[in-house]
């Protein structure tokens, strides 16, 4: 799901042929932060390889509250795969959270490329069902307490880099929570105290 992993593209077999896309024929854009990389409601136009900083993935809610739904880290992808590839409007915004950069290719790049393997769409499709539903069922099976801590052993440097309410943002809960999961997380010894 989406502690592990959290970026499709970080399980495609096709990671390293995007790569190669993305450098050989990239264009290197600079982000400050907020800058938005893609604006929910519009269609999804690009990919990016993400050279520095990070992008975080948002929706809003109905109360009008921003809520993160996931991050691209340094050598991961940043789009909606899924529209871009299959067409229609994004349902989220991808912003960067400090000031980041990418190496941006057009998705019309790969799907040119991708037009070449008949399955490619297939194999996405399947992969994203695949990460969403174990995720969903995630929310279920682990507490955000686990959550938490599986995200913080698959990304070891990630509370120097993301802001904590970005993380509570993410695990669904409030900051004040994810505090209180951290305090207890020193006290109780169990090997986070570098937390």
């Amino acid at each position: 799901g989406f502690v592990m992993p959290y970026n499709i593209f970080s399980i495609l077999i096709l990671n390293s042929f995007l790569k190669l896309l993305c450098e050989k024929y990239g264009e290197k854009r600079s982000f400050r932060r907020n800058d938005e990389f893609l604006r929910a409601g519009e269609n999804c136009t690009e990919i990016g390889l993400v050279t520095e900083g990070y992008f975080r993935y948002e929706v809003c809610a109905a109360s009008g509250e921003r809520c993160i739904t996931g991050f691209a880290f340094v050598n991961e992808y940043v789009t909606d795969f899924y529209k871009a590839t299959c067409g229609g409007e994004c349902i989220t915004s991808i912003v960067a959270g400090r000031a980041s950069s990418a190496m941006v290719v057009p998705a019309a790049r790969l799907m040119e490329l991708a037009c070449r393997d008949e399955d490619f769409i297939q194999r996405v499709i399947k992969v994203l069902y695949e990460i969403l539903y174990e995720r969903y069922i995630d929310l279920y099976r682990y507490t955000p307490a686990e959550r938490y801590e599986r995200l913080a052993r698959q990304y070891p440097k990630l509370l120097q880099l993301l802001p904590l309410c970005e993380i509570a943002s993410f695990l669904q809960i409030t900051p004040v929570r994810l505090s209180r999961i951290r305090r207890k997380m020193l006290r109780g010894g169990d090997g986070w105290q570098e937390l």
